[in-house]
């Protein structure tokens, strides 16, 4: 449970103070009956009624005590020295100090290299117990189980930005033990070697734009959720992540990535980790599909489930907001209909897929170098997030806070961002489609907001650009800016009547013998008129089988609106027949269903392309 946050400084005190006077060297103020000589731990004891110093321990103190934001969860924050004079910071839950949990306290402290002295006349355990046990510095601090913002003060795991008026934040622990928030070389270097060289690139601009967005999640009310760049292997998908995971931090094998294998495992644990900053999460093929919905829906929920201790109390639930990057062979879509499922129209929004391919025959990659092919334009970038990064996102946090960014122009940011929204709408845009272009939209404008600070050396209108270049590959990938539920619900309706037109529909009309036709599970009639035909739905059919999973009521409505239904009277949008000397009521669907097929959609995708594409270019 070993914690880098903090060092905080010992204050040097006056031997009347505290202390033994005989001491090697006065660090700190110890308890009564103890003290520090010579790098160990010493207490006073009585022997044959004469008072002498006999060693402890090596040397440990406590410098503060922290408790929660409902001021619970009461610790001690203990430095330990180490054999090779290495200083380790721990937070210790005053529970450890229980009879029942003494061992567990011990094991901690001895896996940081704290040592014992057992050749002693008393037991060291318990003196090193009553030590820490009653030495209550005045120093205060506020654990948090979060990174990101608190208050006006933003926390990771070896790094905080305090407010002046706020109260010393800790980190847990458990969170900071496996931090990846390092930081190496420097910003300057990181720009150069790095950012500039993206210029140009739609995918890579739009990576590090969204890479400082989570820090505006909060003050712009933005929802959490994440972006896929899908597409075959060899693209550079993988790279795109780190450049945008340079910008909080890196080392290790995978640098600042994780991999979707590893968040399954401790989804709320990442999440608390990458609360407000960016989480990059490579190859959604090693994931089981039937999770990938789960922690999609988690993640973008903010949220963790309610659990109970043994006790039966309610653990406390865990809360966050997060922006993911993700990579992969295949989308979400293919990925959950691999599970015999759908894509909802809610995941679809949380979890927007971007084709890596930038089309331009480079790969992820609009432009590279002249004297580079796209696979040493790559590798260059790749090697760099081995040199350079977790600056950026540390000097972004810092100029927001000096500059009053959240305090004095969230407000306007917001507009800034509704006002794009609305400009660049494709025509006829579905609400999910308006969704993600605002999300788009706010990640374009996060990005500016970088270049305007002069962390992100770009162009100033070149983030917006990137972002509306990304989201005309979502749209052109998706052939329609209408809502998924309409045109999977549309698409169904069209596969029920081209897989059973012709076993499960009677033909009627003049001279029609129904008792004379065999046919099996009969789902309605076929009505022809003078240049097409009609298909009559039974409508508990229509109810229980063309529409299964969706909304009868939706599907019949946009069916309606786009032409393809014959409404009844007044209200009613099943329409009465007389079959078989009966007034019956049918869904009627126009044969014009089957004959709307992808050249209509193309038609809407073209449209929708200029209309993005022309405006950028007209209003950048």
């Amino acid at each position: 449970m070993k914690n880098t946050q903090l060092e905080l400084p010992i204050p040097e005190i006056k031997k009347e103070e505290g202390g033994n006077p005989e001491s090697g060297k006065i660090r700190g103020s110890y308890p009564e009956g103890f003290d520090i000589r010579d790098g160990w731990v010493v207490t006073m004891i009585k022997k044959d009624k004469k008072p002498s110093w006999e060693k402890v321990c090596t040397e440990i103190r406590v410098v503060g005590q922290s408790r929660d934001e409902s001021s619970q969860g009461w610790a001690k924050l203990v430095e330990v020295i180490d054999p090779d004079g290495v200083k380790h910071t721990v937070t210790i839950p005053n529970s450890l100090f229980a009879p029942v949990t003494e061992t567990d306290l011990l094991k901690l402290l001895l896996d940081m290299g704290l040592q014992l002295n057992h050749s002693g006349s008393f037991n060291p355990r318990i003196k090193l117990k009553q030590l820490l046990s009653s030495w209550n510095p005045n120093q205060r601090l506020r654990s948090v189980e979060n990174v990101g913002w608190h208050h006006s003060s933003f926390v990771l795991p070896n790094f905080t930005n305090q407010s002046v008026s706020s109260e010393q934040l800790l980190l847990s622990d458990e969170l900071g033990r496996q931090s990846r928030f390092n930081t190496k070389g420097s910003l300057k270097d990181w720009q150069e070697k790095i950012a500039s060289k993206c210029s140009g690139n739609s995918r890579a601009v739009f990576s590090l734009s969204a890479s400082f967005t989570p820090v505006m999640l909060k003050s712009l009310r933005i929802e959490s959720g994440g972006f896929h760049f899908r597409g075959n292997s060899s693209l550079g998908k993988t790279t795109l992540l780190q450049i945008a995971g340079s910008v909080w931090g890196g080392g290790g094998v995978t640098g600042y990535l994780k991999s979707w294998r590893t968040t399954a495992n401790a989804l709320e644990q990442v999440a608390r980790m990458h609360n407000d900053v960016l989480l990059c999460l490579d190859e959604i093929g090693q994931v089981d599909e039937k999770q990938i919905g789960q922690i999609v829906y988690m993640l973008s929920n903010q949220s963790g489930k309610g659990r109970m201790k043994a006790s039966g109390e309610l653990r406390n639930l865990h809360e966050w907001r997060v922006l993911f990057l993700s990579s992969g062979e295949i989308s979400l879509e293919e990925a959950i209909l691999q599970t015999s499922r759908k894509i909802k129209a809610g995941q679809e929004v949380r979890f927007i897929d971007i084709p890596a391919d930038a089309g331009k025959g480079f790969g992820c990659w609009d432009y590279i170098p002249e004297d580079q092919s796209p696979a040493e334009f790559t590798k260059s970038l790749k090697d760099s997030t081995d040199e350079y990064y977790g600056l950026a996102g540390r000097e972004f946090i810092r100029l927001i806070q000096r500059n009053h960014i959240i305090d004095n122009r969230a407000a306007f940011l917001r507009q800034e961002i509704t006002q794009l929204a609305d400009r660049f709408r494709p025509p006829n845009a579905a609400e999910q489609v308006q969704r993600v272009l605002r999300h788009f939209i706010e990640v374009g404008r996060c990005g500016e907001l970088a270049v305007e600070l002069g962390v992100l050396p770009l162009g100033n209108e070149e983030p917006m650009k990137a972002a509306l270049q990304c989201f005309q590959g979502w749209l052109d990938q998706r052939d329609t800016a209408g809502n998924r539920e309409h045109i999977d619900g549309l698409n169904q309706v069209r596969e029920f009547l081209q897989r059973f037109g012709a076993s499960r529909f009677s033909v009627l009309g003049e001279g029609f013998d129904p008792d004379g036709m065999k046919t099996m599970n009969r789902a309605g009639y076929i009505k022809f008129t003078d240049d097409s035909k009609q298909y009559l739905i039974f409508t508990q059919v229509f109810k229980s089988e063309v529409c299964r999973g969706f909304s009868v009521q939706a599907i019949a409505e946009e069916l309606l609106r786009q032409g393809h239904l014959e409404r009844g009277e007044g209200n009613n949008l099943a329409k009465k027949w007389r079959v078989e000397e009966q007034q019956m009521r049918f869904y009627t669907i126009r044969e014009s269903l089957l004959c709307d097929d992808d050249e209509n959609q193309s038609e809407q995708s073209e449209q929708s392309e200029h209309c993005v594409l022309d405006r950028a270019e007209q209003c950048l």
